[in-house]
């Protein structure tokens, strides 16, 4: 399993919470917020080999090496 980490803002969470449960994707959960107090969702979301590219494709913009 690869692990993938993306930040989100706080509208793109139930979108993402469906994506993953749909996908069968494994998630932690952790928020951050910035020196603005602009909430951040912090998700690290473990998935195989063969969904990577689909979930890369999906949240591309929020992916956080």
């Amino acid at each position: 399993m690869k692990q993938i980490k993306i930040v989100i803002p706080e509208n793109m969470a139930m979108h993402v919470a469906k994506y993953t449960f749909e996908n069968a994707i494994r998630v932690i959960l952790s928020y951050s917020k910035d020196e603005f107090f602009t909430l951040q969702i912090v998700v690290i979301c473990a998935l195989e080999a063969e969904k990577e590219a689909a979930f890369t494709t999906e949240f591309k913009n929020y992916i956080k090496a």
